[in-house]
């Protein structure tokens, strides 16, 4: 779950009872907290899948910032929790841009089409959802004409900016 607290007082933002609510952060603003999770409380969500949410710091104004489908076209079985072998779509830790105020984060999901080989990718977008745009063209797994295997991921990943 989310908590959002200072001195002397906490106040639990969410209420999903599920296992893989991650990487909760509070947004520049100080004012919205970015999270991933599977669950679905806004009914936009129905198969089960990682996504980037944000809600306000008072537990209000609930955002799905992110629709992004399991590979498998189906329901996501493992939601946010990595399965080794399994098509699921993750969504990793996310960093805000300094300068712009861009939120950076990591994926195995393909929004865009461009990463058909089940590869991490470092993806872009404003505080919103809007602007999503993918970073990183990183090949994933991909078997060699020699018969070997190869795998190429931008982890670990970085985000350098100027302070205000």
């Amino acid at each position: 779950e989310v908590f959002s607290f200072d001195a002397e007082n906490v106040l639990q933002l969410t209420n999903f009872r599920r296992s893989d609510t991650f990487h909760a952060r509070m947004g520049l603003d100080r004012q919205h907290v970015l999270f991933v999770a599977s669950a679905d409380p806004l009914g936009s969500n129905p198969t089960g899948n990682c996504q980037l949410f944000a809600i306000d710091r008072l537990g209000g104004s609930w955002r799905q910032l992110t629709t992004f489908t399991p590979r498998s076209g189906g329901p996501s079985p493992n939601g946010c929790i990595g399965v080794v072998g399994r098509p699921d779509c993750l969504v990793g830790p996310v960093a805000q841009d300094l300068a712009t105020g861009s939120l950076i984060f990591n994926s195995t999901c393909d929004p865009l089409g461009q990463s058909p080989n089940g590869a991490r990718q470092i993806f872009a977008m404003h505080p919103d959802g809007t602007g999503l745009r993918q970073l990183t063209h990183a090949r994933g797994l991909v078997q060699e004409a020699d018969g070997t295997w190869s795998a190429q991921s931008p982890d670990p990943f970085a985000v350098s900016v100027r302070g205000r």
